[in-house]
């Protein structure tokens, strides 16, 4: 097996993984929306505000970080 086939077979192993963790994000933020509790103790509206908040007090250097994450997320 190549260098390459491994970066592949890595490479779909990750954005599978990533595309299991949206999917788990969505419905966290549905089932919060829904029923207006946390699902699993985790309050995942609350977290996403916070990390958004984050970007918006992080000026310039919270801009270019968001843009570098949604760059990355869009590659695929």
């Amino acid at each position: 097996m190549n260098v390459k086939n491994i970066f592949s077979t890595v490479g779909d192993w990750v954005s599978g993984l990533v595309d299991l963790l949206s999917g788990f994000i969505a419905l966290g933020v549905l089932v919060q929306i829904i029923f207006g509790s946390s699902i699993f103790g985790v309050d995942v509206v609350g977290n996403l505000t916070s990390l958004i908040a984050g970007f918006g007090t992080g000026g310039f250097a919270g801009l270019l970080a968001l843009l570098i994450l949604v760059g990355i997320y869009n590659k695929k």
